[in-house]
């Protein structure tokens, strides 16, 4: 956990040991009443660990090296693969890690001399965006290197396989290199799944801006050349998107849910269908749209859209108010 003391930390290990023997995940209570009506009266809380009963079969396999070069394994013999890509330039991973490094390298050098041969951490195939380490193209380099690691996961997967991964910030800059990486790489967005996250975000630090939700994206292998579409018919396919999620994103709304959080989770769903098309959404001079230029568009829609529907419903309001004065002057 990195947190704690001693014996919170290791509890985590022996958990982790016995759901390897005894896997379980969380199923709703709603739904088990629903299923099972005989137990609903003794159902308590939000949910209940359901036992799969499918102990995984196949040994783990532990290894230490570059995302960008995984030689290990042959191609297309993976149906999954699950990451989390650096932050960009707001967190240096690999210097945060020296903390800890040098002090377990004392201890641990003489047995695994592979990994702790160096007296530092490797930086130069870190996916960052450091201008100390990289002057001349901090940004760049950050892309270059998460497109290397992108492809490697491509090769990695059969055809129908799925790359799963969670990003989240406020700032367009990392989404764009992410995105760009990613679509430049030959995935494209199957679908995007905003999920609570497991902490809070503090109070803006790391491009957060209060942001709750992380956003998990589900990629799969491009299989065919993208069609061309009109980036006016884009806008259309986009509003037509957010506008379905707009009853259940109210709910969450009433709930609590900041705006932050709504505008990535529209955000989100209208990434999918630009990602369908990534070079090839077209505007009026036959020229194909940036990421970039996509993001800026897409996030004024999206404004947009949120300004026109508050617009609506403070009119439905006052109407509401006209009306029920009307009825007390009657």
């Amino acid at each position: 956990m990195g947190r704690g003391n001693w014996l919170s930390c290791t509890e985590v290990l022996t958990e982790t040991l016995d759901w390897r023997e005894r896997p379980w995940d969380v199923l709703s209570n709603e739904w088990l009443a629903q299923q099972s009506p005989a137990i609903a009266a003794d159902l308590t809380g939000k949910s209940e660990k359901g036992y799969i009963g499918d102990p995984p079969s196949t040994p783990s396999t532990l290894k230490c090296g570059s995302a960008s070069d995984i030689d290990s394994w042959t191609t297309g013999s993976f149906d999954l693969v699950i990451t989390d890509p650096p932050f960009g330039g707001l967190l240096f991973y690999a210097e945060l890690a020296d903390f800890f490094y040098v002090w377990l390298r004392k201890v641990l050098r003489s047995k695994y001399s592979e990994f702790f041969s160096s007296e530092y951490t490797p930086k130069t195939l870190e996916a960052i965006s450091n201008p100390a380490q990289h002057p001349d193209d901090a940004d760049e380099h950050y892309k270059r290197v998460l497109t290397e690691s992108w492809r490697e996961a491509s090769r990695l997967l059969r055809p129908s396989g799925i790359l799963a991964f969670t990003f989240h910030h406020s700032e367009d800059a990392p989404w764009v290199a992410v995105l760009e990486s990613l679509f430049d790489a030959g995935f494209y967005l199957e679908a995007t799944y905003p999920i609570r996250s497991d902490e809070s975000k503090g109070e803006g630090e790391f491009g957060s801006k209060q942001i709750e939700y992380d956003i998990i994206h589900v990629c799969r292998k491009r299989s065919e050349e993208p069609v061309p579409v009109s980036w006016a018919k884009m806008r259309r396919q986009v509003l037509q998107d957010v506008r379905a999620l707009k009853s259940m994103l109210e709910h969450h709304q009433k709930a609590g849910l900041p705006e932050a959080d709504l505008q990535v989770i529209r955000r989100g769903k209208a990434l999918e269908y630009y990602s369908r098309h990534y070079g090839k959404v077209l505007v009026n001079d036959g020229r194909s749209i940036t990421v970039l230029e996509a993001l800026v568009g897409i996030n004024q829609l999206l404004d947009e859209e949120t300004e026109a529907s508050r617009t609506r419903r403070r009119s439905t309001q006052n109407r509401s108010r006209a009306s029920s004065f009307g009825s007390l002057t009657a």
